[in-house]
């Protein structure tokens, strides 16, 4: 076994809740582990943030793309375009580079414990 030693002297803290801009900087298309639907993974980078150490950051979300769950995505290509998302198809590459402020509350983990990876709640236009 290699002996290791890490440096975290550039390892960002867990984003705290609030309200954030974010740019949206990757989308990644996947099926969900049932294989019975669809979701976009998101990559968000924080821009301008009052915490300066804290800009830059990557916050990861998905958004359903069908059924209850697809509301998110709506409400991200509303905050993202500034117009409804009316149509059959869109290219999710088109959001990328996109600018939408967000609100982050503290992560829960599957087991109901507090988790160092922030969850987006809502997406707004800026």
């Amino acid at each position: 076994m290699a002996l290791i030693t890490p440096n975290f002297e550039e390892c960002s803290k867990p984003t705290p809740a609030g309200f954030y801009l974010a740019m949206i900087t990757g989308e990644e298309l996947k099926t969900t582990k049932a294989g019975d639907g669809q979701f976009i993974r998101w990559e968000l980078e924080l821009r301008e943030c009052d915490d300066e150490k804290l800009n830059g950051n990557k916050i990861f979300t998905n958004t359903m793309t069908t059924g209850k769950g697809a509301f998110f995505l709506r409400a991200l290509y509303k905050a993202a375009v500034g117009e409804d998302l009316e149509a059959e198809s869109f290219d999710s590459e088109s959001l990328l580079g996109k600018e939408v402020r967000i609100k982050l509350a503290d992560g829960i983990d599957l087991d109901g414990n507090p988790s160092d990876f922030p969850e987006v709640k809502k997406f707004m236009a800026i």
